[in-house]
């Protein structure tokens, strides 16, 4: 499938891998400009369009290559970043959970273009909610782990109380935008998880393609070992799902009782370290935005009892 237009087109990618990364749009306009790829013909006679760039920063891009020889999506990141979500396809690509690796050098991975859309969550219905669950449940299976790759790779490091001293470290400089029980719960919470598993790091619903047959989730790139339960807490945040798709979701999952519970507990750290990433971002909107539904999912928490479970 890696024919010699992609090989182009990455090799003068992964030149610039390692060098001056703000380069790497211009070069990728250069490619996609010149032969072949501004001028291999279609059968039916019409051009085939130029690599499109369809997300990125200074740091990298994404870009959609659609050509008579296959539909793929290009990505030029950080290689460490890449190399993660390379273990991450490698184990998932292919069985309805994630796209198919087509190839991969240090700071470009080329994977097969899902065919689909993503939708924001509050358009899901409960069986979409619950089709997720059943993915996540897969995702999220312990023996994923021996699939990951080299154990030296900073990617696949889990520690629980490195997890929670990370996190609160990370929150702690944006304490003042949190109400005094918001960070008394922060500080004092340990939800240590029964078992480390396979998490996609960033699961939101801009990361979830809606196919005929059903959610794949694509940009792996902060795929890691952690638990479940955060990993749940996060795509309950950052989209703020409601009651009933929340419930279909973990229906579809299977979750266990104790694992709805450790969702419920998680969700305010969860939700309060969203919100120190925007800050830290610059975004103070969405970060009040974060902050408020942290503080909501804590009043749900201590409502539940969750806290203490």
């Amino acid at each position: 499938m890696c024919n010699s237009h992609l090989a182009t087109f990455t090799g003068v990618c992964v030149v610039n891998a390692h060098a001056d990364r703000s380069k790497i749009r211009e070069h990728v306009h250069d490619v996609a400009m010149s032969s072949p790829f501004s001028t291999q013909a279609r059968t039916d006679d019409e051009q085939t369009a130029p690599p499109r760039r369809i997300a990125g920063h200074a740091s990298g891009g994404v870009w959609e290559y659609l050509s008579p020889a296959g539909d793929w999506i290009i990505k030029c990141a950080d290689p460490t970043r890449i190399a993660c979500e390379l273990r991450a396809l490698t184990a998932y690509g292919g069985r309805g959970l994630a796209p198919t690796v087509v190839a991969a050098q240090p700071g470009i991975l080329v994977t097969e273009r899902v065919a689909g859309h993503t939708r924001p969550a509050d358009q899901w219905t409960s069986t979409d909610a619950h089709a997720l669950g059943g993915v996540l449940a897969a995702v999220h299976a312990a023996h994923a782990l021996s699939q990951l790759g080299d154990p030296d790779d900073p990617c696949t490091h889990y520690s629980a109380e490195g997890y929670f001293a990370h996190r609160i470290a990370q929150i702690q400089p944006y304490a003042h935008h949190l109400s005094r029980e918001l960070w008394a719960y922060i500080t004092s919470v340990r939800i240590v998880p029964p078992e480390v598993t396979m998490v996609h790091g960033d699961l939101w619903s801009g990361n979830i393609i809606w196919g005929e047959s059903g959610p794949y989730l694509v940009d792996w790139e902060y795929a890691h070992p952690g638990d479940p339960a955060g990993e749940l807490a996060y795509l309950v945040q950052m989209d703020d799902i409601r009651a009933d798709i929340r419930a279909a979701l973990l229906d579809g999952y299977e979750a266990t009782e104790q694992l709805r519970r450790r969702v419920v507990a998680s969700a305010p750290l969860i939700g309060a370290w969203c919100a120190a990433w925007y800050f830290t971002h610059a975004d103070d909107a969405r970060g009040h935005l974060m902050v408020r539904r942290a503080e909501e999912r804590l009043h749900e928490a201590c409502a539940s009892g969750a806290e203490s479970g």
